[in-house]
């Protein structure tokens, strides 16, 4: 049998959802989940770094340096579509973009530019749970 993450009936990922209060997530902090006005501008930025695979890819690596807490918060949650956050967080960090207006941006993406920004989302999400996993095993319990 192989070794490696623990997985549900359902083949997702069983980890310990990791928990803040809200004060501490930089995402609010920076505005992620205000509700801002219908904004082109705002909503063009966001669909640039969507449909841009470097860009998006850069700007999700960034998010997990910088919002380490926001981070743990929203990626130990698997019962939540962590691609959008993924997304909306990128955007966010980089031009603060609420969710809401990019939620607007990825309706306006291509069948195929949000096939590959899903993909790229997943690559950070995996890299996230590759380095949750690592930090996780280098830390002993109380116990030990």
């Amino acid at each position: 049998m192989a070794s490696g993450p623990k997985r549900g009936f359902t083949n997702k990922i069983i980890m310990k959802r990791i928990c803040y209060h809200y004060e501490k997530w930089e995402d609010w902090k920076s505005g992620f989940y205000n509700q801002g006005d219908y904004d082109d501008q705002l909503i063009n930025q966001s669909i640039s770094i969507l449909s841009s695979t470097a860009n998006f890819y850069e700007q999700a690596i960034l998010l997990l340096k910088d919002w380490p807490i926001s981070s743990d918060q929203n990626l130990s949650d698997t019962s939540r579509n962590r691609q959008a956050w993924v997304g909306q967080a990128a955007c966010c960090i980089k031009n603060g973009v609420p969710e809401n207006l990019t939620r607007i941006a990825w309706h306006k993406l291509s069948k195929l530019e949000q096939d590959k920004a899903n993909h790229v989302a997943d690559l950070v999400i995996n890299k996230w749970e590759e380095n949750h996993r690592k930090k996780k095993s280098c830390q002993k319990s109380f116990w030990e």
